[in-house]
């Protein structure tokens, strides 16, 4: 038998952008690397490159971001050198694109592949022949009972599915001081006396910011100051030049600011008075709403997101409909105006985050799935420590 530090498993997803998956990879294979098993990370690359070089973890770049059909074949090839080369014995896919590059790479029979592989779901997706790779895995881990539910009507095994919620951890998010608050809200240009509300995402149409703008745009005098946290990629400038826009014709320019990718998320979540998180689509889980609890801010989202189903029936105080700006403008009013109970049903929750939805917790189940699927390797045993 094999021993954890001989155990070599491959990553792949389409880049290393801003966002929930792509952060829940870094710390997975971080975490992995710390108990003894070794990663090799496959990627277009990203802003999280640095952190996986600090870790002294590979990273191979490969344009698994890009759905071309060809593009798609030419990388199965070069990941099926990759896993010959680096003596993988267990392959994880984050998204379809990469799924279907090393399904192609690995698969040794109709149901098999050779390494065995594990595609992790973390989205609705749609219903159509491109997103079948997802049920594909030997096993297929979904963050969320909604997307476990998903995958069965897209065919998947329901005896091969086992839901892993993406986690947080709690250290990672303790109060930041005064002076690192107050820096940050200059820096914005934010008024002591004014209240704020930060949202906190990628700048796409699927995050329903113009939304947002218009709730801000809805709330009684004096209106609180918005702030957006995320990243535009280039394409998606044309959507950041159109909010920006509305917040001109809503006389809001002074109000709402975007202000691009952050790193101090902690500084940004006890900045604010309010963090929501709207959408045009049902998250399969959405980090930023357990990120925001935890630092003991109230945090409003779409109804239907993921993490809802983790977090009790306080949490469904803070859900609001998709594309109702004026149901959501009314939830941030009750946020401001009931602090008192509100601050207790985040501090419920808060409790029920630090028990549920750990780091240590997620991936020791996820260790029983990668055991389930390659048994005769000696992989770390809960309560062993971690390795150094």
């Amino acid at each position: 038998m094999q021993t954890a530090s001989h155990i070599r498993t491959l990553h792949v997803l389409p880049e290393l952008k801003e966002g929930g998956l792509e952060r829940g990879v870094v710390e997975k294979v971080i975490w992995l690397k710390d108990h003894g098993v070794n990663s090799v990370v496959v990627s277009a690359g990203g802003i999280w490159l640095d952190k996986l070089k600090n870790a002294g973890i590979k990273h191979i770049e490969l344009p698994l971001h890009r759905k071309n059909p060809f593009t798609i074949f030419s990388c199965s090839r070069r990941l099926s050198k990759i896993i010959a080369d680096e003596n993988i014995q267990l392959v994880c896919a984050h998204s379809r694109a990469p799924a279907w590059a090393v399904h192609l790479a690995t698969r040794s029979g109709v149901k098999r592949h050779d390494p065995p592989l594990v595609i992790e779901a973390q989205a609705l997706y749609e219903r159509f022949w491109y997103s079948k790779v997802m049920c594909r895995g030997d096993w297929v881990i979904a963050v969320s009972q909604a997307i476990r539910d998903h995958m069965i009507s897209l065919g998947c095994d329901e005896s091969r599915i086992a839901v892993v919620p993406r986690w947080v951890a709690p250290s990672e998010f303790s109060a930041p001081s005064n002076e690192e608050v107050k820096k940050i809200k200059s820096e914005w240009g934010i008024p002591d006396d004014s209240k704020l509300v930060v949202g906190v995402g990628r700048i796409t149409r699927l995050k329903a910011w113009d939304i947002l703008i218009k709730a801000i745009g809805m709330l009684p005098d004096p209106k609180p100051c918005c702030v957006i946290v995320g990243s535009a990629h280039k394409r998606k400038r044309k959507y950041l030049d159109e909010l920006v826009s509305l917040a001109g014709k809503l006389g809001l320019s002074d109000r709402v600011k975007f202000v691009g990718h952050r790193d101090d998320m902690d500084a940004v979540y006890n900045a604010a008075d309010c963090v929501v998180m709207p959408s045009r689509i049902v998250e399969a889980f959405g980090r930023v709403v357990i990120e925001g609890i935890l630092s003991g801010t109230p945090v409003i989202s779409t109804i239907g997101c993921g993490v809802a189903e983790f977090l009790g029936e306080e949490f469904g105080d803070f859900l609001v409909p998709m594309n109702d700006e004026k149901s959501l403008c009314e939830k941030i009013k009750m946020v401001f105006e009931n602090r008192a109970a509100v601050m207790e049903k985040v501090r419920i929750i808060r409790e029920r985050i630090g028990r549920e939805l750990t780091l240590d917790k997620s991936m020791w189940a996820t260790v029983r799935v990668y055991k389930e699927l390659c048994p005769d390797l000696d992989w770390p045993e809960e309560g062993r420590g971690r390795v150094g």
